[in-house]
């Protein structure tokens, strides 16, 4: 009988701090143990022929492949941000499309707080030239500060957050990543609120909503 470990991957988990990979190792087989077998009562610790482990992803041979490359590389690239745009909307999608939030990770994440949108001055009728040819100027923004997104992608209502301030940029990081194979799913609903794109990507339910009961409900 082999006793060679199997090694079953469950996940990868997105936490402030990286990308980690949830697996479970099996130590060993099971084994039939006959009722009539008498044998002292073990600890039940030891009964148990599977063991749980969190590593990071750049630690695991899997950190190789094409697709895990390209999500860490998009990782690092949220954690530096300075404009929201479609380049960093496709970064993002690359991340959730192959991840899951540790949410037990963010009790101590500050809220997310991005710029607010700078108004687009457009001409109307009573200023049909808007700024053109006067000696006014529109607001200049401020220098943005570089921010770190990455703490924030396992909070829910940071997340829904980043997805609605990202939404205009839908089609053209659908371009981005359709040069790598990847298909961007819509990150508005029909009520026009955020989607959740993982769950959105791998489990189509058509119209529906992703929380309706099934038709016998």
């Amino acid at each position: 009988m082999s006793t060679k470990s199997e090694v079953e991957w469950v996940s990868v988990l997105r936490r402030s701090d990286g990308l980690f990979v949830y697996r479970i190792i099996r130590r060993e087989p099971f084994a039939v143990v006959l009722p009539t077998s008498r044998r002292p009562a073990d600890d039940l610790s030891t009964l148990d022929p599977y063991r749980e482990e969190i590593l990071p992803l750049a630690s695991t041979a899997q950190a190789n492949t094409p697709v895990f490359r390209s999500a860490l590389k998009s990782w690092e690239a949220l954690g530096k941000i300075d404009r929201l745009d479609a380049t960093i909307l496709a970064h993002l999608a690359n991340v959730l499309l192959y991840s899951l939030p540790d949410e037990s990770d963010g009790g101590k994440i500050q809220p997310l707080k991005l710029e607010p949108e700078v108004p687009v001055v457009r001409p109307t009728a009573a200023n049909p030239r808007a700024y053109k040819g006067t000696k006014d100027q529109p607001p200049k923004r401020k220098k943005p500060v570089p921010m770190d997104l990455r703490p924030h992608l396992s909070i829910p209502r940071d997340l829904h957050e980043l997805i609605l301030r990202l939404a205009p940029f839908q089609s053209e990081a659908a371009e981005v990543l359709n040069k790598e194979d990847l298909q961007l799913p819509p990150l508005l609903d029909s009520l026009g609120r955020g989607q959740d794109l993982y769950i959105t990507a791998r489990h189509q339910v058509g119209g529906q909503s992703l929380c309706s009961l099934p038709g016998l409900f």
